[in-house]
């Protein structure tokens, strides 16, 4: 369960910068927290996976990684939909 935590707090530690439109032909700076999950990572878990099926030695710490493909994109995916009902949430209690 630690794990679980600890892995959704990584993937949520990006915050971006975005500006938005104040209504007023004014724009503000807005912080949102975004997914921290670079796409280069499920490439190289395929390419392990297809670097395993060759029969190539793999290092340890790629196969584990490869091994939990499946935990690691269910992971992403939730905070995803998890950012997208929040942020539709906040935008109906704009004061």
């Amino acid at each position: 369960m630690h794990t679980h935590c600890l892995l959704h707090n990584m993937l949520l530690a990006l915050c971006t910068r975005a500006l938005v439109d104040d209504g007023n032909d004014g724009f503000i700076v807005t912080c949102r927290i975004a997914v921290n999950f670079s796409m280069q990572l499920t490439h190289i878990i395929r390419e392990t996976r297809y670097l395993d099926r060759m029969s190539f030695t793999i290092p340890e710490y790629a196969l584990n990684v490869t091994l939990q493909e499946d935990r690691y994109l269910q992971c992403v995916d939730g905070l995803i939909d998890m950012l997208e009902r929040y942020y539709k949430v906040q935008s109906y209690c704009v004061l």
